[in-house]
This record gives structure tokens, C-alpha cells and sequence, in this order.
């Protein structure tokens, strides 16, 4: 990795000091908790971005909610996550009545979901309704929810986050 960006290098080398220190993996309610998935999907987006770049998109879709044309894969999921966290009034924190990301200049409405930094750790459901589901299928993986947009930890941020640093090397 000493031929990529130094700056792509210390991503890598932050989301890794982050994982090491196990914040995200269970529900312990720690106030940084947050604070740390934020800067893992703020640093992710980068890699991923810098991997797309090389010609070397990180593209697997195994169980994330895909909304076609514009979410098709973990690097536009992850996107889409990232700017949920960074713009506080982010349509991507948004579903509308039937679960389905709000356009970004769409007017939010009373029968709309707003879902930020919801978590599960293990297979559950977080809220059921009729128009959207937080669920997590898993157990020994927490689950990150914002908007109708699910990332698992183990599943998605780990494997995306490995896959990128292997293309990358």
C-alpha cells in the first residue's frame, strides 16, 4: 500500500484502530459508539471511492437492500449511508410509506421514516410496519440502519474494507 494515496493509507489505517477497538460489535451503548461508525463510513466512502477509481469498484450486493437505478452495490450503499451521516437533513435518512429511499430534493411527508444510526446486534427486528422493516437476519453480526438502507458490520464493512485493501495493495 505504499504506492496509493497516503491519505487513502491512513483511512485504512483508522477504520483498522476503530475495528481493533470492538465499539461496534456489540450493543454496549458506549456514547462514542456512533461517533465511530460515522468515521468508519466517512473513511469506507473514500476507499471505496478510490478503489472505483482504479478500476477496481467493490461491487457485491449479498444481502444489502438494492434500489436500482442508483443503489446497486456496497460502494453506492455505503455512499448513500455516509451522506446520511453527514448531512443531518439528509433525504437518505429517509423511507418513504412503502420503504423506499426519498428522491434528494423530495419534500418529506408525515406518512415518511426517518431512521438514523438505528442498530441491532443479532437476528431481530428493530420495527415492523407496514411500509418498513428494520430487520437483522444474523446472528454474531450487528446491523446499521439509516433511511431504508442496511449495513451489516461483518458482512458489509469488514468485507468491503478487506476487498478494497486487497485491490488496492
Amino acid at each position: 500500500m505504499s504506492t496509493i494515496d497516503p491519505r487513502i493509507t491512513k483511512a485504512f489505517n483508522r477504520i483498522q484502530q476503530i475495528l481493533d477497538t470492538k465499539i461496534l460489535d456489540e450493543a454496549n451503548h458506549h456514547p462514542l459508539q456512533e461517533s465511530a461508525l460515522i468515521e468508519t463510513l466517512i473513511r469506507l466512502d473514500e476507499i471505496l471511492l478510490a478503489a472505483n477509481e482504479a478500476g477496481q469498484r467493490i461491487s457485491f450486493n449479498d444481502d444489502l437492500k438494492l434500489f436500482p437505478p442508483k443503489i446497486k452495490d456496497i460502494t453506492d450503499t455505503v455512499h448513500r449511508c455516509r451522506h446520511a451521516v453527514c448531512h443531518v437533513r439528509s433525504s437518505s435518512q429517509i423511507a418513504d410509506s412503502k420503504g423506499l429511499p426519498k428522491s434528494q430534493f423530495s419534500r418529506v411527508t408525515p406518512s415518511d421514516y426517518y431512521v438514523e444510526f438505528n442498530a441491532a446486534w443479532n437476528k431481530g427486528v428493530l420495527f415492523d410496519s407496514a411500509g418498513l422493516k428494520l430487520e437483522s437476519d444474523y446472528d454474531g453480526d450487528a446491523a446499521f440502519f439509516y433511511g431504508p438502507h442496511r449495513l451489516y458490520l461483518k458482512r458489509h464493512i469488514i468485507r468491503a474494507f478487506k476487498e478494497a485493501k486487497n485491490a488496492l495493495a
